[in-house]
């Protein structure tokens, strides 16, 4: 008994200084920027996996190679009720119901197909790796089909995966369209942060964020093409693809560049 209370403050000290270890290192704090990136058309290419649900569907090469080109015509419908018995019809919500959004909508299986926007891997792991900034996926996937299809997919092609970013999809069921769903997760959970840029395929969705929330928060949309007649003034950076486009997005996001500008939050008249 004696022995063992003679070692007791030798252990008592071990542990002391074990849990010391075990606090958290605050100069690892999260970061207070953010860069939100939708998904598809923004870092994943999903023609592939169009391409691939519509031979499933017995369309053929040629009508979907038309069809992913926006020809409507494709399916020899004039007044269009072919196409939109496929691909139903976005306004009343039959989008996702028809045969087409059967499986791109519920499917998650069919993701394989995405090809990776290129550079993009690269790019997002430059912002954590080099400038400390919280990588947030911000998509309209359904969260119950998607949540972890989507970080196997983010993590085979090499974005930062659960443990560096945070992935937000959309619930089954929120009753909201994708794009009411994206401002309300923009304007509720993240405006104790600093939201320095957003990357979205959609100018629609883009330009309501810019109403909504950060004045200094930049606009980025991958494009296929450059816009020959751009806004003026643009408020919208379009790149054609993270690679070419490096130089840019490293000027924006150099090291030097004085971000104080986007820490301060949004006021009640940008809120509303």
């Amino acid at each position: 008994m004696c022995v063992r209370l003679r070692f007791r403050p030798l252990f008592l000290a071990i542990a002391v200084f074990g849990f010391g270890l075990a606090l958290p290192d605050t100069s690892l704090a999260e970061p207070d920027q953010v860069v939100v990136f939708d998904l598809d058309r923004t870092l994943f290419s999903p023609e592939r996996r169009i391409a691939r649900i519509l031979q499933d569907l017995g369309v053929e090469p040629d009508q979907a190679r038309r069809l992913l080109s926006k020809d409507r015509s494709a399916l020899g419908a004039k007044d269009l009720a072919a196409f939109r018995r496929l691909f139903g019809d976005y306004s009343n919500g039959s989008h996702k119901s028809s045969p087409f959004g059967r499986l791109f909508y519920y499917d998650s299986s069919y993701l394989v197909h995405d090809a990776v926007m290129p550079g993009a891997p690269e790019f997002v792991r430059w912002l954590t790796q080099n400038h400390h900034i919280k990588i947030i996926y911000l998509s309209g996937r359904i969260q119950e089909r998607f949540q972890d299809a989507t970080w196997v997919q983010l993590q085979t092609a090499g974005f930062p995966g659960k443990f560096e970013a945070e992935l937000i999809l959309e619930p089954e069921f929120s009753g909201l369209t994708h794009d009411d769903f994206k401002l309300g997760v923009l304007k509720s959970r993240l405006q104790e942060r600093s939201i320095l840029a957003i990357f979205d395929d959609s100018s629609r969705n883009l330009l309501a964020f810019k109403k909504a929330l950060y004045p200094e928060t930049q606009l980025f949309r991958p494009v296929r093409d450059k816009s020959k007649t751009p806004l003026e003034p643009n408020p919208i950076i379009e790149i054609l693809d993270y690679e070419k486009d490096f130089p840019l997005l490293e000027n924006f996001f150099g090291a030097g560049r004085d971000c104080s500008g986007f820490m301060k939050k949004p006021n009640a008249e940008q809120n509303r």
